[in-house]
This record gives structure tokens, sequence and C-alpha cells, in this order.
């Protein structure tokens, strides 16, 4: 089939329409990437795009309003390679930006890949070879991507554990932890059918596409071939929807998770939304609970109000099959009884020698060579514990190939005075004898 012309806009090109999936070009996989400010990021961004080893691309650039270098890099690969494009667009958000640049595909395939992310070289060729099966959609696993290398990170490590080319969701539940974007391939005719668009303004925007998207499929090409590196922000530049603790970042998520259960409700799926039910109050909400005791005001009496809400409304059972601990938190918000609910989650969340921490903040300050070893020092201590020496990191996992063995720490004062106490008293030194 041939491509169809392209016509010039305010804003960039798009094609002409004549209805959802007419004229799309077969085999072409139109690539959908927002950009706002992520000029650190970007060219690693694009080049793993230009470098797919899938040629037939079409790759739409979104510039999102952004203030900082990242046009003129994108401008770079639009005049570089004509299978890149730019449109641009007052600053409205991911979502926006995203559904901005749904209209411009001209591809039998659909994909998005964010700005700050990397694509592995085989992503596309993968995805498409894998939806010759006849899939709705096909779906492969993800890394984490830091300063430090990558690694295999939940959820996908168990969403996606085994290749399947005609799976689905209510044969597999996992899946439904199985919510983002950019590690999927959609056909065209699929994604149109059903009118899929992402809620503009709001985090966690992913969710009420991708879950139904695993509902209404008829199957689904789930790949256990790593295609995507999602970047951990690190350091000043954290992303917003790493930071659990913001009242934004907890508002969005139960708006999420409601719209999801509501959308799965009103397409007959509730044997589904009751799993999806049950599932978000372990996996979504309850990562909540920890910043409780510390919390504004606000963000507990706000956090108080949609999980009581929420339990008001989902069915009674999703409570009751919770792991114990668990369990016991969402009966004491179930029962208004907040003070209990408090002294309970200051418990179990307290660091002791029995039990692993929580979470951790650390930072590597300086790695030297010294006598043919490696010398790494550091710090990484729990936060909201106290800051003496006994709440820091005490022992070093290494993964070499065919192998995983540990070694202990020295635990020593971090010698930046003008670090909080927190990290002063959690600093380390480890040799590494290579």
């Amino acid at each position: 089939m041939p491509m169809p012309d392209l016509v010039p806009s305010a804003d960039g090109f798009s094609a002409p329409s004549e209805g959802p999936g007419a004229g799309l070009r077969q085999g072409l996989v139109s690539v959908v990437v927002p950009i706002y400010n992520v000029e650190a990021f970007l060219r690693d961004c694009l080049d793993s795009i230009r470098s797919q080893t899938y040629r037939d691309l079409q790759v739409i650039l979104v510039d999102d309003g952004c203030t900082d270098g990242s046009v003129p890099i994108a401008e770079e690969f639009v005049a570089a390679d004509p299978r890149f494009t730019l449109i641009r667009q007052p600053n409205a958000g991911l979502s926006a930006a995203r559904n901005a640049g749904v209209p411009h595909a001209t591809g039998e395939f659909l994909a998005f890949v964010d700005s700050d992310d990397v694509l592995a070289a085989h992503a596309y060729e993968t995805l498409v070879q894998a939806l010759s099966g006849g899939a709705d959609f096909a779906s492969g696993a993800v890394h984490r991507l830091t300063s430090r290398g990558h690694h295999r990170g939940y959820p996908h490590n168990e969403a996606i554990n085994g290749t399947d080319l005609s799976a689905h969701v209510s044969r597999n539940h996992k899946l439904l932890r199985d919510r983002t974007i950019w590690n999927k391939l959609f056909r065209r005719t699929f994604w149109d059918r059903h009118g899929f668009e992402f809620p503009p303004g709001r985090l966690f925007e992913d969710v009420p596409v991708c879950v139904p998207a695993h509902a209404w499929a008829s199957s689904v090409a789930v790949v256990n071939e790593t295609i995507y590196f999602w970047r951990v922000r690190e350091g000043a530049v954290r992303s917003i929807t790493q930071s659990d603790n913001d009242l934004r970042n907890l508002v969005d998520r139960f708006y999420s998770v409601n719209l999801v259960r509501r959308m799965l409700t009103e397409s007959g799926h509730h044997q589904l939304c009751r799993v999806y039910e049950e599932q978000a109050i372990w996996d979504k909400l309850s990562g909540y609970l920890k910043y409780l005791p510390a919390a504004s005001e606000e963000f507990r009496a706000t956090f108080l109000d949609l999980a009581t809400a929420y339990l008001r409304d989902v069915d009674p059972g999703a409570v009751q099959r919770q792991p114990d601990r668990v369990r016991r938190q969402w009966e004491l918000i179930r029962d208004g009884r907040v003070d209990e609910l408090l002294e309970l989650i200051d418990r179990n969340f307290r660091p002791s020698r029995a039990k692993a921490p929580v979470s951790l903040e650390s930072g590597v300050r300086d790695v030297a060579w010294q006598d043919g070893k490696l010398q790494i020092t550091g710090y990484a201590y729990v936060p909201g514990a106290d800051p003496k020496p006994w709440t820091s990191l005490r022992l070093l996992w290494l993964s070499p190939e065919g192998g995983r063995r540990k070694m202990p720490l020295r635990t020593l004062p971090h010698r930046d005075g003008q670090a909080p106490a927190s990290i002063r008293a959690a600093g380390f030194r480890a040799t590494v004898d290579p």
C-alpha cells in the first residue's frame, strides 16, 4: 500500500484521514516521542530509535513547549534523517503531547517512547515479528537504567517472565502489572477501534490505556526479551512519578486506579476488575502508607479520604484476601482508627537489625584504584531512621556473570561536614579485589 501524501499544517505535517485505519502504510512503525526539557537524555533516546534494526520507521517528535536545549537536538535528527519529523505545541503535559502525536502517525503499527529512555537495538524488529501471529499488540521485557548500569526490575520482572505469543490477562493476571505504554507495539486498527486516549493533565497516564488494552485485546504477544531501558532519574532530575510522597502523585494514583476500575466495569470485565481492585491495594496504594506518620496534615487527610472512599466501592473481599500486614492496615483505614494505623505503620517500617529496611537512600562519593584494588566510598541509610552508624549499609552485593557473592563493608563517618546528620553517620568504604 503506498504511503499517503503528507499535507502541511500549522505545527508540522499530517496525513489525510479517511476514517480509522484508512491509508495506513503496511509494515510501517510510527513512533510518538513527547519531548519536554530532557536535554541531558534526548540524544541517547533518539540515537536508539535511529539505530533500530527495523528500518521502516516514522518518528514523530512532539515538542511540548520545551524551555531547554531539547528542540535543537530534535531538529538535528529531523535534518539528518527523513524518517523523523517535529511538531510543536505549547506545554500541555505528557498525555496531551502523546495524544497530539497520534493523528500524525501513518503506520500500520503504533509505538510510544519517553524521551529520557532508550530502546534496545532490536526492539521493533522483535515486536513486529511477534505480531505475525495475529495478536492485537506486543509487549516486551524492560530493564531499569541507572548511572550504574541496568537490571530487570519491578513490575515488569513479574509481569513478563516468559514468552507467550497468544497471551491474555484473563488467563494470566500478572499482566495487570504490565501497565506501561512504551514497551509495547500496537496494531493501529486495534488502537483506533477502541479510541484509546491518554488522560490529559494526569500522572500514571499509561495505566488507563494499558490495562484496558490487555482486557479488550483478543490476544497479546508477550515477549520475554528486553526491548526497553527505563531510566531512573537520579539526584535533582528525578521525575514526579518517582516522588510517592508528593500530593499530586497521590491524588493522580487514586484517579488512575479508579478510572481503570470504571473502564473495566463498563466494558463488562467484572471479574477482572475485582482482581485489579485487590491487586491495586498492595501493588499501588499501600506504598503511600510509610509516609503517613511524618506527612503533612493535608497529605495524610487526602490519603485517608481517598482510601476510605476506595474501600466503600470495592468488593470487601479485596481487603480480606490481602497479606496479614496489609490487611490489618487497611482494616484500620476502613474503620477510621487513625492513631492505631499510624502506630502500626511506624512499627512496621521502623528499621531493625532483624528486618530489612523498606527503603534506602544511597550515593557513591568516590571511586579510585589503590594498590590494584577498587576503593568505593559513599553513604547508605534508611530515610527517617535515627542517624546512627548501625543504620548504614553493611554488605555489598556483587553480581558477576554466573554467580553472586556478598562482601563486608567498613562503616566510617561521611566526611562532608555540610551533609545531613543521617548521611554523615552512614558512610561506608568497600574494597573490591578484581
